[in-house]
């Protein structure tokens, strides 16, 4: 038996919601967060309902997974994986360890990913009781970024750590990214350090220098756009429809398009 956890939720939403207003042809601020927040509220639902719907996690999130003990194989549920922080077991001292990560083997290639242990490694013996293997991790398309336009530091929230020479690329939900950076570029981090990187236009180049903050929520990585449109028109629908059930074939047309939309993303567990 397995059980998620969740740790920490999205430090932001894939969509803005001057995004949304444009996309529901809203022209007025009632419904902003400055009124009744009622947009937020409804991104965020959208978001958590199409992540149910494909199993997947959009925008940077942690969660624990749980088990009673060590399969031979097992999956890390809410593609894709960004990262496993730790593996810890009580042992049958009833002493809580933590896996060495030498210990075992991530195929991150996979959706969901894997996890087994290490070639010439068994998976240590466990205490007799419900969930006592924890596997930390952090899952999702996409993190949020600040950056710090004097050091030219980007700043990942939601648990994302970095590698240099990694490559990367940017979006952003609204409006601009910081300049000079651009969408659709492949980028090189470098400096990295947990959750911070400057980054580079080449491998091992020189730092870009950053010379504003941009206008708006940015991201490293890229959420699918069939995603993000998933997410406007449910909004767009619920909004429109403020009912616990919609009456009338054309109402019902907009939830199945949303399921077209989201089903080709849907991940098998």
């Amino acid at each position: 038996p397995m059980a998620r956890l969740l740790i920490t939720p999205p430090t932001a939403e894939p969509i803005s919601v001057s995004a949304l207003k444009a996309h529901a042809r809203i022209d007025h601020a009632e419904d902003d967060d400055s009124g009744t927040g009622l947009l937020s509220t409804l991104i965020a639902a959208a978001r958590g309902r199409l992540e149910e719907l494909t199993r997947r996690a959009f925008v940077c999130q942690t969660w624990d997974l749980k088990m009673d003990g060590f399969p031979a194989e097992f999956r890390i549920p809410l593609p894709p994986l960004m990262g496993i922080s730790y593996i810890t077991y009580v042992d049958t001292a009833g002493d809580l360890q933590t896996l060495d990560e030498e210990d075992y083997v991530v195929d991150a290639v996979s959706s969901p990913a894997r996890v087994r242990a290490a070639y010439g490694v068994s998976w240590p013996s466990t205490y007799d009781e419900p969930n006592v293997v924890t596997v930390r991790f952090v899952a999702g398309y996409a993190a949020p970024f600040s950056v710090n336009t004097t050091t030219n530091l980007l700043t990942a929230t939601g648990g994302r750590t970095f590698t240099d020479g990694e490559v990367v690329r940017l979006t952003t939900s609204d409006r601009d990214l910081p300049a000079p950076l651009a969408v659709a570029t492949d980028y090189y981090v470098r400096d990295a350090s947990s959750g911070t990187c400057k980054l580079a236009l080449t491998s091992g180049g020189a730092a870009i220098d950053i010379t504003d903050a941009g206008t708006g929520t940015h991201f490293i990585g890229e959420i699918p756009a069939g995603l993000c449109h998933a997410i406007k028109m449910l909004c767009a629908h619920w909004y429109e429809n403020r009912e616990a059930s919609a009456v009338g074939a054309q109402a019902a047309l907009v939830p199945e398009a949303v399921d077209a939309l989201a089903w080709q993303f849907r991940c098998d567990l």
